[in-house]
């Protein structure tokens, strides 16, 4: 003889399977993964400091949760670096290219861009689709490059 029993599981809830057997069944939370950054629970990573050390957030003392005043933490220790370079290649841009703005707006002037494609750094140009890296003319994108290959291989994050 066979019998059927409905368990209706509350709200927020679901069978836990690893602790639940045929006779017992166990519930527990269900954990939705954040969506947003202030849903984060805690915020494990690396930030810049003032002096543009790259300094582990465990080694400050525990994890913090999401606040204005932590903003600044990264995944991870590429992720810092990474964004270091790119302050210090645009800091270093700006110089090259003086008050010039690229126009994403305008489909008749190129602009001429650094980026990464697959493992390389790439040369390009576009009209339309927005690069961090862009310059009004190749011969000043291709001196740029040739200046801050090293920032730029940490930027796109290729370390060969």
């Amino acid at each position: 003889m066979s019998r059927t029993v409905e368990i209706e599981i509350p709200k927020g809830m679901e069978v836990d399977e690893k602790n639940s057997t045929f006779t017992r069944i166990v519930f527990k939370e269900i954990k939705s993964e954040p969506k947003i950054w202030a849903e984060l629970s805690a915020l494990p990573g690396y930030f810049i400091d003032k002096d543009s050390n790259i300094i582990q957030v465990s080694a400050i003392g525990g994890l913090p949760r999401p606040v204005t005043a932590n903003r600044n933490i990264f995944p991870t220790e590429a992720d810092a670096e990474s964004s270091l370079a790119l302050a210090q290649l645009l800091q270093v841009r700006k110089d090259y290219i003086g008050d010039w703005e690229a126009d994403w707006g305008d489909e008749d002037e190129y602009k001429y861009i650094i980026c990464r494609i697959s493992n390389a750094i790439d040369l390009d140009h576009w009209c339309m689709r927005y690069h961090e890296l862009s310059f009004p003319t190749r011969d000043m994108r291709d001196e740029f490059m040739k200046n801050n290959m090293s920032l730029l291989k940490t930027y796109f994050k290729l370390y060969y």
